[in-house]
């Protein structure tokens, strides 16, 4: 299918591939605080979809891409907060979505119900764009345009729950068991 998700992004030496194959792989992360899983589809060429479960007050990212990407992160349950370098905070809470480039993602992450569910949309912009152009009867996409739109001064892009934003994720959480991969 292409390159796995460790070949993409240094995940850090607190993230541990626990399985996997060509069309998922499995990661955690553990501490002190309880532990996080994170499940990584690897839908179509350059298109990764990752289910996250955090069950731990927090965590460090050392979260480094090693191509340029383009993410979508939607929080299904509970709620993440982190600080970025100027002091400011930033988090999200059931029904919210971020969009980000994940160049600044090395940060401390706090989880303050002690538990983390949602979807990251990964777009590893190069191959991504091939594969999209392909699928939709080549459409130029122009995913380095959405990137320069949202990811602005390396900031996430952060849109508060809506009905919209809902029945986008739910029909990824809800997939049905039988056929949830080519669903994906």
């Amino acid at each position: 299918m292409g390159l796995s998700m460790e070949q993409k992004i240094d995940c850090g030496d607190n993230v541990h591939r626990i399985s996997g194959d060509e069309n998922a792989e499995v990661y955690s992360m553990q501490d002190e605080t309880g532990e996080g899983k994170m499940t990584c589809f690897h839908v179509l060429p350059g298109i990764d979809l990752l289910f996250n479960d955090f069950h731990m007050q927090g965590c460090i990212s050392q979260v480094k891409p090693k191509v340029e990407m383009l993410t979508f992160d939607h929080c299904r349950e509970g709620r993440i907060e982190w600080e970025l370098e100027n002091g400011s905070y930033f988090y999200l809470q059931q029904g919210d979505m971020q969009i980000t480039n994940k160049e600044r993602h090395e940060h401390r992450f706090g989880f303050p119900t002690s538990h983390y569910h949602g979807i990251t949309v990964v777009l590893y912009i190069k191959e991504a764009k091939k594969t999209l152009e392909n699928a939709i009867g080549g459409i130029p996409v122009d995913l380095k345009g959405l990137k320069a739109k949202f990811c602005t001064d390396d900031r996430p892009f952060i849109m508060r729950a809506s009905d919209k934003i809902q029945h986008i994720f739910s029909e990824l959480y809800h997939a049905p068991d039988k056929s949830r991969f080519p669903y994906y």
